[in-house]
Formats: C-alpha cells, structure tokens, sequence
C-alpha cells in the first residue's frame, strides 16, 4: 500500500534557507534528486510509556528537489546491528515524492530492558538507480542496577590546591574575555573555585578590558567536571557551596535582565550542549552588588542512570560590573543504588525473548524485585509484582512441610506456551525479610502454582535454588533457581535440609553429609519406607543424577561425575525426603 504522508510545498529558494536554518547545508542537493535530510540521526530508546514493549515514533524525513513527473521510494531496512521487528519497525516506508518539499515517514522504536548497548539502522531506498542512506543510532539506556543501601559518592572536590583539578576543563568561549576560573586564591578565594583576571587572586572581575573603546570584555567562562557515571543509580544530588556578585538591573532579575552573574550547568552529550539549572547572583536589594551566598542542594532526576558532567559558568557583560564575581566550592555529587522492593504496590512488565536476561524494577518505587535469565523461548510480556509486603515474618505452611517468607512475588506471562518456559530466577529481599529465618544460607525459593502461596497440593510446587549473593552489610540478598513455568507465586521458604526434612529423620537417614567426588553416598530407611529411586539435584533445582533402586532398605550411590559445589539428595521424588549433601 501507498502512503503520502506530508507534504510541504515551497518554493526552491525558500526551502534552501529552511534547511540552512536547520543545519541541512552539510548535503548538496540538485534539481531533480530525492535524499534523506540527514545523513545520521542519533534517538534514544528510553520512552515515558512504561507499557510492556511500548514504542515511540520518529519521523523519516526525505527532501525532493523538483522531481517531475512524480516518484514512488521505498524507504527499508538495509543493514545495522538492530533488529527489525523487536528493536524497530518502519511504517509508511512507501512514499511519493513529487516537486520540492519534504516527505515523511515514520520509524517506531520499542522500549525494552535488554541491556544490548547502542544499535543501528542503516535506512536506505532507490531513486533513479542511486541508493540514498542514512544511519540511526538507538541509544540504550539499559544497564545492570547497582543494588545496595549505601549512598555512592561520585565526585567530592574541595578545590583546595592552586591549579585545575585532575579531569577538570577550564575554557573561555569569548576570544576577548579576561575573566577565568582560578583555585585556591586569597580571602574569600581560598580553598574555592573562583572568577578573576590576571593577576589578582580574589574574586573580582573585570568588566571594561585596557581599552574598552576597542576592546569587548564580556566573559563566558566554562568549568567542566570530569565525566560522572550514574549509570544503574538513581536520585542524582547535587551539593555545593558558593558566593556571587554580579550585576542586574532589577530586583526580581528577570533573565533579560541579569548582565553578571554565576552559573550552574549539566551536560548529558560530552558538552555538545548544557541544560541550565540555576542561576547565582548578589543579594535582590543592591542589583547583585552585594555579594549572596549559601548552600546549593538539588535532586536532579534527568541524571539518573545517565553518564554526565556538571558544570559551573561566568558570564559578564562589557560594562562597567560590581567587584564580586563568584565562587564555588565543597562541590558533592552524589547517587542512590537500588533498592529491594518491599511494598506490595510494586510491579514491572517487561518483554521477555528467549535467552534475554532482564531485571525487573518496580515502576512504581523504582526498586529492583527480580531478574530473568536464560528462558527457553520467547515468553511474551512477563509481568513481576509484589502481591505481599516483605516483613520479618514466616508463615508454616504444615500441608507442604516448609515455612516461607512473608513477601509473595507474583510472576505471569502473556504467552500461550508460558506453563512450558524454563528460565534461571533470582529474587531479591532485604536481610529483615530473611531475619525470621534461622540460618539464610539455607534457604530456597517456592514457586506454587496459581495465585495463592498457601494452595499447596502434593505436585503443585517446586522448591528449587539456593542463596547466591549475601550483601546483608549493603541491604540486600538474592537466591536464585531454575524453574519452568510462568504465571505462579514464589516465596522464600526454609529448604528441605532444615524445613521437611526434620520430621522424617526416623524414616530415612542419608550419610554422609560431605564428600569427594567419586565416593559413595549411603541412603537406608526403616521397615516402612522402601527407597525406588534416588536423585540429586544442583542449588537451581537442575537433576544431575538419578538411579532406580528395587525397593531397596539401603542403597548407595555413587557420585562420580559430581563437580564440587552444593548438592540436594532426594529419595523417591520425595521433598519431605531430601537432605543437603557438600561435594568437595
């Protein structure tokens, strides 16, 4: 099917300043000839709709010069990193084009949270045998969270010694300015970043230069940190102390009406250009004569989970100013890591591909719940949700035999063949949700299918997995398991070792507890249980071994093959018959 999207008719020559005013000059055009106006274009893929694979379009933007009689291109995919389909698609590729004007078409761009770094799009269509391209760069923002309860230090910088400091730039962007950044000078310059000319080392400014007649003195200079990563961190804060003078030319200092004054600034694009934040000027009543100062804090939330630099500006004009210029110091930046999420409000929808590895953070709280590794197909959107504040309680759960934790995350997957996915989980919790618990190293995670935890019947649940990762001391540990089978609820629970397997001491005894590779491992019972089968499976859940016994009183088992690492022996299928084994 055809579409003819947009057309702007213009005359040549009134097109021609068009793309001079918006930076097109770089390509020259000729009567006749169909381009794309950008030769590349750099999106990002982050999207404020946090529906699962939601997407965003862009406009394709295509120049005609004078194309008579009309044309049909077709605007496709021709190459780059990525995939059409999951991480874009193209609508409306097939435009006409007729005289002088621009024609659009649209590119979507779907949101995912696969951390896959930055891809592209090699955009190409055929117009009188030539083929014209343009190249798309998707920038991810996708990375692993950082998890803790620590507040992360990015940059603490006292400008405390006489030159820049290590990864600082210092640039006047005016030819003529006399105005630069200094450290460490005298007075209330000391121990600060402040504005001065040669060669004074207080905080003063020349506005005038030796002949102002001949010479513009206005100032623009720059100071620029060194690049800062937030990424996988959030509730980016901003600290510093400073004191201004300065010039305006009325009290409530509109911005047409500052002429000197102080900056602060952030760049997120290597300093291609700088987002303003806030504006440091002497005191209301005296036009900026009289110097202000104070303490700047902000939460900067655009700087989440970005790369940047923070940067302080002066600006002067090349009138006659006021003596104080401005300074900074005791300059903090600082970034929140992930929290675990406790609160039964938190929930995240994610598309999920086969392989992918995802890491599910609640929308809500921006806390992390869970992770998603290795599925064995395509599962479609998979939602994750706490559907169960976390607590220090435990809940006995007599039917199954296990005690579990008072958080209850609940996962379901849109896909048709959900109840036959595998995939690696790892959950996440706090050391107070743990704590009722007696020994956490011992603990695994419960996936009852359903919604309810406690609806356990004898081959509705799995107890798989194992501790993976203790970071009390930064608030937070996970476990991690293999399962099959979405749209269940998990729970950490006391493991068979601990839990069930208390009651049946008289029933079954399996010895030893630790052993070498290659040895063998005893399993006898009592009069009233025969052993059929005996099974061992790894911290995931995964079986590694298996043997069928005749209804045996005693057994033994060989362990041969057995990699060193943490075992559960199981006898008869049975998870009220099962004991942690060591192999060394």
């Amino acid at each position: 099917m055809k579409y003819k999207l947009l057309r702007k008719n213009t005359s040549f020559l009134s097109l021609l300043a068009l793309l001079f005013c918006f930076g097109f000059t770089g390509m020259t055009y000729a009567q006749g000839t169909v381009d794309f106006t950008s030769v590349s274009t750099t999106i990002e893929e982050t999207n404020p709709d946090l529906a699962c694979n939601a997407s965003r379009g862009y406009d394709i933007s295509v120049l005609a010069i004078g194309v008579d009689p009309a044309a049909t291109i077709n605007i496709v995919a021709s190459g780059g990193t990525a995939t059409q389909g999951e991480d874009f698609e193209i609508l409306a590729g097939t435009i006409e084009v007729s005289g002088t004007g621009t024609f659009l078409a649209q590119l979507l761009i779907f949101n995912d949270a696969l951390i896959e770094g930055d891809e592209t799009i090699e955009l190409s269509f055929m117009f009188n045998g030539e083929t014209k391209t343009s190249m798309i760069t998707i920038q991810d923002e996708d990375v692993a969270p950082i998890v803790g309860n620590m507040t992360m230090e990015l940059l603490n910088e006292g400008f405390d010694a006489a030159g820049l400091p290590s990864g600082w730039t210092e640039t006047q962007s005016l030819d003529t300015g006399l105005n630069y950044w200094h450290f460490n000078g005298t007075g209330l310059a000391a121990g600060t970043a402040y504005i001065t000319f040669d060669p004074n080392t207080t905080p003063v400014y020349d506005a005038t230069g030796a002949n102002p007649v001949d010479m513009d003195a206005s100032s623009n200079a720059l100071l620029v940190s060194p690049v800062l990563n937030a990424q996988g961190l959030s509730d980016v804060t901003v600290t510093f102390d400073w004191m201004a003078g300065g010039e305006s030319n009325a009290q409530d200092m509109m911005p047409d009406d500052i002429f000197d004054y102080g900056a602060f600034q952030y760049t997120v694009d290597g300093g291609n250009s700088y987002v303003p934040v806030e504006t440091f000027l002497g005191t209301d009543e005296s036009f900026g004569a009289t110097p202000d100062g104070g303490t700047f804090t902000m939460l900067i939330p655009e700087l989440s989970n970005q790369t940047f630099q923070v940067a302080f500006r002066w600006i002067s004009d090349q009138l006659v100013g006021n003596p104080f210029s401005f300074t900074v110091d005791n300059l903090v930046v600082t970034a929140e890591p992930l929290r675990v999420e406790v609160a039964d409000t938190g929930s995240d929808t994610e598309i999920v591909r086969s392989g992918n590895d995802i890491y599910f953070i609640s929308d809500e709280n921006t806390d992390i719940m869970a992770r998603i590794e290795s599925p064995s197909e395509d599962s479609g959107c998979v939602e994750v949700s706490v559907i169960s504040a976390g607590s220090a309680t435990t809940v006995s759960n007599t039917s199954a035999g296990f005690d579990r934790g008072s958080k209850v995350i609940q996962i379901t997957s849109d896909d048709v063949n959900a109840p036959a996915i595998s995939y690696d989980l790892t959950l996440y919790f706090t050391p107070d949700e743990v704590s009722g618990f007696t020994d956490a190293s011992t603990l695994q995670l419960v996936r009852v299918d359903g919604m309810d935890i406690d609806a356990t019947t004898s081959d509705n649940f799995t107890l798989a997995g194992a501790l993976l990762e203790d970071n009390t001391a930064n608030g937070f540990l996970t476990y991690k398991g293999t399962f099959t089978g979405y749209n269940g609820v998990f729970a950490l629970a006391q493991n068979a070792t601990q839990g069930v397997a208390d009651f049946n001491t008289s029933n079954i005894a399996i010895f030893p507890n630790t052993i070498k590779s290659g040895e063998l491992l005893n399993v006898s019972s009592n009069n009233s249980l025969v052993i059929h089968t005996i099974s061992i499976v790894d911290v995931r859940g995964k079986l590694v071994k298996a043997v069928n016994f005749n209804d045996a009183i005693s057994a033994q088992l060989n362990t041969a093959g057995l990699n060193t690492g943490v075992y559960f022996v199981m006898v008869n299928n049975n998870k009220a018959l099962s004991k942690k084994l060591i192999v060394e």
